[in-house]
């Protein structure tokens, strides 16, 4: 955490680009891989379940925090807005803590949520302070290690977190998608994120936008949480109609 944390300030004071940010996430993770922190359940899939370990675990790993962690600095892009995601998406497992009374799903999620809202005060829009690079690093980190843990003690499925922090990975798989069928780096930052498109819409009202896509996540965690079909391959179609619906409705069309 303290190194993810130390790669945000450098890139807020000197910049960075993205590549030099996913090689010392790779550091970040060869650590937490090399002391046997990964995923190797991956659900059920009709009826199957499957597990995967040695390389494929480390690929999986690398896949779920470098992707992550760059999916909520991506959604970092409105005052308040990672702020907001952070507390509901941190709520969850939250829930989840009390509901199988695990300690550390508890005081974790507990202690992040308190120190959001402390400084949510501040970056509610009009924003006095930003989080920066070394705060939305930060918070998806720590979001992603909290969803491993969780994945790890069979709580939950990995599929099951997708829909828990819908949002962020939504906004990451659209925006990439579209870069891409465009022909454009998919690392080049630009003004058509999810947030960007919905904040037009709602004339410039950013506490309007914020709350609408905090709105979504509560929905969707709500339906993460109370998922009662086993089979992981629902929430994966699930997610996947979501994508194509929400890319149609707000990726901007050609005359």
């Amino acid at each position: 955490m303290i190194l993810v944390f130390m790669i945000g300030i450098y890139d807020d004071y000197f910049g960075t680009s993205s590549k030099q940010k996913i090689f010392f996430l790779f550091i970040v993770v060869n650590v937490l891989f090399f002391n046997d922190f990964y995923i190797s359940y991956l659900g059920t899939f009709l009826g199957k379940e499957v597990y995967i370990n040695g390389f494929f675990a480390y690929l999986f790993l690398i896949f779920a925090i470098v992707g992550f962690v760059n999916a909520v600095n991506l959604i970092d892009g409105l005052d308040g807005l990672a702020s907001v995601l952070g507390i509901i998406i941190l709520s969850s497992f939250l829930y989840i803590g009390i509901k199988y009374d695990n300690q550390f799903l508890i005081y974790v999620p507990s202690v992040y949520i308190m120190s959001i809202l402390g400084y949510l005060y501040f970056n509610w829009s009009p924003a006095k302070i930003f989080m920066g690079d070394n705060g939305s690093l930060t918070l998806g980190f720590i979001i992603a290690i909290v969803a491993i843990y969780t994945v790890n003690l069979h709580y939950i499925t990995p599929i099951s977190t997708i829909m828990l922090a819908a949002v962020p990975i939504l906004d990451t798989f659209i925006v990439m998608s579209r870069r891409i069928i465009s022909g454009k780096n998919p690392f080049v930052a630009d003004r058509l994120h999810m947030h960007h498109i919905i904040l037009e819409q709602q004339k410039n009202n950013t506490k309007r936008t914020v709350l609408l896509l905090g709105l979504l996540q509560i929905i969707f965690s709500y339906i993460g949480l109370g998922f009662k079909i086993r089979d992981d391959i629902f929430i994966l179609i699930l997610f996947f109609m979501l994508y194509i619906l929400f890319y149609f409705i707000l990726v901007p069309k050609r005359k």
